[in-house]
């Protein structure tokens, strides 16, 4: 009984030993995992400084009907939003489309590199992506719209014919998952794709 007792415990330690060696050296001597690999893809992602660089690439695109989303790149409900506009862009793939998604960071997950991560998930040459690292965008809609509240997680459709000139006009449609809005309906993938098929 002693020595089953013994070997019984012989074997829980090497079972600990190997774990160790594991978790310890194998592991962090793997190649790069997915999330490094994507972080490392050249992305296409505008870092902003001012908002003149949406305005700008914005007003150029006039004759274009443009979506716009204020995201996280962490955010749970934000990606799902995300995924959204993906499955929108797969369903219209007409030229005249555009995308703008500028990422912000909202909470503490929210860098750089979560937004080059997000941004390397989807390519579509349609499609322009955009860091926001001093929420100029937010603060900016939140002064369009008039809400007591910073702006993101919010969803806007414009025509063809809008052009800004420097500072955004109020979207022709716009859906939001920011709480304690009335302002627009929640964002649905549905509505929001059969809005941009009617502006097309």
């Amino acid at each position: 009984m002693v020595k089953r007792g013994l070997f019984l415990v012989v074997v829980i330690l090497l079972i600990a030993l190997a774990t160790l060696y594991y978790l310890f050296y194998i592991r962090q001597n793997q190649p790069a995992t997915l999330d490094s690999e994507l972080i490392n893809i050249p992305s296409n992602l505008i870092t902003l400084d001012n908002f003149d660089q949406v305005s700008e690439i914005f007003d150029n695109d006039s004759g274009y009907v443009r979506v716009i989303a204020l995201l996280s790149p962490t955010w749970p409900a934000s990606l799902r939003g995300f995924s959204g506009l993906q499955e929108i862009a797969a369903k219209i793939p007409d030229a005249q489309l555009h995308f703008y998604i500028i990422w912000m960071p909202i909470y503490p997950s929210d860098t750089w590199e979560s937004a080059v991560k997000q941004s390397n998930l989807f390519r579509d040459e349609r499609l322009t992506y955009f860091w926001d690292h001093n929420q100029i965008s937010g603060i900016t809609w939140q002064q369009v719209l008039a809400i007591d509240q910073l702006a993101w997680d919010l969803y806007f459709i414009y025509d063809r014919n809008q052009q800004w000139q420097f500072e955004p006009t109020p979207p022709d449609y716009w859906m939001r998952q920011l709480k304690g809005l009335v302002e627009a309906p929640l964002f649905d993938t549905e509505a929001f794709e059969e809005k941009v098929k009617e502006m097309l």
